[in-house]
């Protein structure tokens, strides 16, 4: 048996606050109540009102606003791919923050992929790492194939928030995979030293060993890292001299 979690006040406060917006009682635009006046018809104190509208505010459906008081911004709780959504954005430019995150995806799903593909599953990896392969042999970035293979390999997790986190970084990952793998390709061997990362991982998968899926996985987002801390380190060193 579970231990009952005790309820804060401020909690059941917010609740109420928030029945009150998604019933349609207040629109957005609107100006709420005061503290004093939420307070006498809850029978709370002010300060459990105060706590239960910061509640509100991180969830970005209020607002205070100077001279008039806490106006009702949004009538809904605003969704897991809606906050992450505003996160990317303002994240935008820090592609090194979104491969920590897919480090932290990526390598434990190649480890379930190994565990739970299916023979098509392995096939159609297979054919995404052959497209890749085609593509840098023809002397392309290739960037959209080598997307396209991660999107596949998460896919075989059979976990739908996998799948839906990876979707929603997708943009950014895929201009990530533009910047490093142009820059792979200016430095002699990078193209077949990447395809041997993404070789190695599908062979992982394709001999169900979760062990050296997850080992490969890391092996190649690490890579991924340093390239791409070398190519915006140059590009620092760069604009600090034409400062000069």
């Amino acid at each position: 048996m579970e231990p009952i979690r005790k309820v804060r006040i401020y909690e059941i406060v917010a609740d109420r606050i928030k029945a009150l917006l998604t019933s349609g009682e207040y629109k957005v635009g609107d100006i709420l109540p005061a503290e004093r006046e939420f307070a006498q018809n809850f029978g709370v104190s002010r300060s459990a009102v105060r706590e239960a509208m910061i509640v509100l505010q991180r969830l970005d459906m209020v607002d205070n606003s100077p001279g008039k008081g806490t106006v009702v911004k949004r009538v809904t709780p605003p969704t897991v791919n809606e906050h992450l959504f505003e996160l990317l954005q303002k994240e935008e430019k820090s592609i090194m923050k979104i491969l920590e995150l897919r480090k932290g995806i990526e390598i434990e799903a190649a480890s379930l992929a190994a565990q739970r593909c299916t023979p098509r599953d392995v096939r159609e990896l297979t054919e995404k790492f052959s497209f890749m392969k085609a593509g840098v042999e023809r002397g392309e970035i290739a960037a959209k194939e080598d997307h396209d293979f991660h999107i596949a390999l998460v896919k075989m997790t059979k976990n739908d928030f996998y799948v839906s986190v990876m979707t929603a970084i997708s943009d950014v990952f895929y201009s990530s995979l533009q910047k490093t793998r142009a820059e792979t390709l200016t430095r002699p061997g990078g193209p077949l030293v990447v395809l041997c990362e993404h070789e190695a991982i599908l062979t992982a998968v394709k001999n169900r060993s979760e062990r050296e899926a997850r080992r490969a996985m890391r092996h190649h987002l690490d890579s991924v890292m340093e390239k791409l801390e070398k190519l915006l380190g140059s590009r620092s060193i760069g604009k600090a001299h034409k400062q000069e």
